[in-house]
C-alpha cells in the first residue's frame, strides 16, 4: 500500500496509528466475554498475555513512549481507552452474569 493511499484513509498522522493502539485495548476488552465465569478473571488475562499474538508488540511500545511527549498521539491513546471502557464494562457484566450496564466506571 502506498503512503498516498494511507493518507487518503486517515486525516492525520496520529489517526494513522490508532489501529495499532486499539488492537491491544480491544483484545483486553473482549477477554472476559470468552472466559468461563466459574474461573478467576485474573487468570484470563494471564492467559491472554501468554498466548495472544494480537497484543501490541515492541513498535507499539515505542508509540506509547512517544505518547508521553507528543500531545496528538497522547490524545489518540486516551480516546482509544475512553472508547474501550464501556465495551470492557459490558464484557465484565456478561462474565459476572450481571444485568446490562451494572458495572460503573468511577475513574
Amino acid at each position: 500500500m502506498s503512503a498516498r493511499t494511507v493518507r487518503c484513509y486517515f486525516a492525520t498522522g496520529e489517526s494513522r496509528v490508532r489501529p495499532l493502539l486499539s488492537t491491544g485495548v480491544d483484545a483486553i476488552a473482549e477477554t472476559p466475554r470468552h472466559w468461563d465465569p466459574d474461573r478467576p478473571l485474573p487468570d484470563a488475562f494471564d492467559h491472554l498475555w501468554a498466548t495472544d499474538a494480537a497484543l501490541p508488540g515492541p513498535d507499539v511500545g515505542a508509540l506509547l513512549r512517544l505518547a508521553r511527549t507528543e500531545a496528538g498521539l497522547r490524545a489518540v491513546w486516551l480516546q482509544t481507552h475512553d472508547e474501550a471502557e464501556p465495551v470492557f464494562a459490558r464484557a465484565l457484566d456478561e462474565w459476572a452474569r450481571l444485568p446490562a450496564d451494572e458495572t460503573r466506571w468511577t475513574g
